[in-house]
């Protein structure tokens, strides 16, 4: 308290119910997001830039402000304001520099600019050559790709986190999920210290019925190390990724 007065531990040693407040204002952060982010999937796109820029206004600590920032921005492009789509799109990216949303705001603005600055129709992209992946130990995520199309992501980051909660408590599972590309969000799992820990998780997570409707519906989810996901996350070639981890990781099981 004296040395650092000001810093988040002099603040929980002040009032010691603060974690849990704090856990519960994300619980509830998180759950009013999901609820917009559906509004956004049902076409609601005015109602969810109005949202986006209510939360922006008045609540600055909100935890998941780069997520409003870009969703608002996939909402503007959803309306087909090339210029306005580009501008928000900018604003994540300087706003949130290093962060995932910042790199999917980027990965998009790669995709305007080669489409001819409109999100739909024009000159077809080029085609990029695929990432070389290379084969290694290390430290390793397992990714599920959850699509857009199925509905709020929420209540399935709940079932993985009661599958961690139940499987994995002494060894806590981070778990992320962020945008990859207007067809899917990645959530990421991890990190594991090698590969072998890494497909450990995996083949639990595949064959626990409890995650039914996940596991089973022919999603994408592999393992991937650290330097194979940056990759992946920059090039979003799914279908050369999955060729990859079955060659590599799935045969000889």
């Amino acid at each position: 308290m004296e040395r650092w007065p000001d810093s988040e531990f002099a603040r929980l040693v002040s009032d010691p119910n603060q974690l849990m407040a704090d856990d519960q204002r994300k619980g509830r952060e998180e759950s009013d997001y999901a609820e917009v982010y559906k509004n956004y999937r049902e076409g609601h796109y005015m109602p969810v830039i109005a949202t986006c820029n209510f939360v922006i206004a008045e609540t600055p600590n909100n935890h998941l402000l780069p997520k409003y920032h870009l969703l608002k921005a996939l909402a503007v492009g959803g309306m087909r304001e090339r210029e306005a789509f580009r501008t928000a799109l900018l604003e994540v990216t300087s706003k949130y520099p290093g962060s995932d949303e910042a790199k999917a705001a980027q990965d998009i603005l790669a995709q305007l600019d080669r489409s001819g600055g409109t999100s739909s129709g024009g000159a077809p992209p080029e085609v990029v050559a695929a990432p070389q992946y290379t084969a290694g130990d290390g430290p390793h995520f397992v990714v599920v790709l959850y699509p857009n199309s199925a509905g709020p992501i929420a209540p399935q980051k709940t079932r993985i986190s009661n599958f961690n909660q139940a499987n994995f408590k002494s060894k806590p599972v981070s778990m992320e999920a962020t945008v990859l590309d207007t067809t899917y969000q990645a959530i990421k799992l991890g990190p594991f210290p090698n590969k072998a820990d890494a497909m450990g998780y995996y083949n639990l997570f595949m064959a626990t019925p409890d995650l039914a409707g996940l596991n089973d519906a022919g999603y994408p989810a592999f393992a991937i190390s650290t330097a194979n996901f940056a990759l992946f996350y920059k090039d979003k070639g799914v279908d050369a990724y999955t060729a990859f981890f079955s060659e590599n990781y799935l045969q000889g099981q």
